[in-house]
């Protein structure tokens, strides 16, 4: 009998909250943000039917001509499969998220965050603007090796701000801009993402460019001792003030303990945009 091995991050098969749905420009559940707080959290998606080890959040339909959309979406869990959901995954930046098929898919954010057989997932958001967003999910389930799988249970943000982030210049030069602090972790934490959005003072985007952002932890005194994210390419789109990236599903696993500084860093393809960026850093732990 042929032996195939199967890796840490080999699973047996991956759902969908959006299955047999014909794709669209606004892909997923709706979900209408709260302008003075977090909005009402609805279900993405049907109950799980497997365990999951993993959760891929796509959000889009968040851009607009002449608009800045600063967004950030929390994800919650009902284990009991209801309607109240506990938030999991907080503060997940979403401001400018394109168009499904026309703008570059989605701003995706991977976590391996286990949630049981029979639970359900929702989202919530908070915005500077009350206008509906989408968003949808793929779960990965049956891991090849459950043994080396890795899980986490609680995630946290770094840098938030009501539905903004800590601001950030990138450098437009060969050399990387400078390291900016962010915030302190509360927990021990070893998975990360990063998001990035523009500022209020900036609704009408000059130019398409990358950003290559760095996140770091420094011991206070020397900023990004270490890099835990590195060269992670941030599109954003001048054509209806959007921002993208790609999913992170690897090479974001890192052990930080709690109390930790976290830094974050840029360089941009072109020019910056005005009042520069805003950042969030979320990442999973336990």
């Amino acid at each position: 009998m042929l032996y195939v091995p199967g890796g840490a991050n080999v699973f047996g098969y991956v759902s969908s909250s959006t299955a047999g749905t014909r794709p669209a420009a606004a892909q997923g559940t709706s979900i209408t943000p709260g302008t003075a707080g977090f909005g009402t959290a609805l279900q993405v998606g049907l109950d799980l039917t497997d365990d999951s080890y993993g959760i891929l959040i796509g959000i889009n339909s968040n851009s607009a001509n002449n608009a800045s959309r600063r967004t950030v979406v929390n994800i919650g869990v009902d284990l009991a499969g209801g309607t109240t959901f506990t938030t999991v995954i907080p503060n997940l930046v979403a401001g400018g998220a394109p168009s499904f098929i026309t703008e570059g898919i989605a701003q995706y954010y991977y976590f391996p965050i286990f949630i049981p057989a029979g639970a359900s997932v929702g989202a919530s958001a908070f915005g500077s603007v009350g206008t509906a967003i989408r968003v949808f999910a793929q779960f990965y389930h049956k891991p090849l090796n459950p043994s080396a799988r890795r899980t986490a249970t609680y995630a946290e943000s770094i840098g938030e701000s009501t539905f903004e982030g800590t601001n950030f210049v990138p450098s437009v030069t060969a050399a990387n801009g400078t390291w900016t602090s962010i915030g302190t972790t509360i927990r021990d934490l070893w998975w990360w993402q990063v998001g990035v959005q523009g500022t209020a003072s900036d609704s009408s985007y000059a130019a398409n460019t990358t950003i290559l952002v760095d996140v770091g932890v420094g011991d206070g005194t020397v900023a990004g001792t270490e890099v835990i994210l590195k060269d992670i390419p941030i599109r954003q789109g001048s054509a209806a003030e959007s921002f993208n990236n790609i999913p992170l599903l690897g090479g974001c696993e890192y052990q930080v303990p709690a109390g930790s500084n976290i830094y974050i860093r840029g360089q941009n393809s072109g020019a910056n945009e005005t009042g520069n960026y805003n950042a969030v850093v979320v990442a999973a732990g336990g």
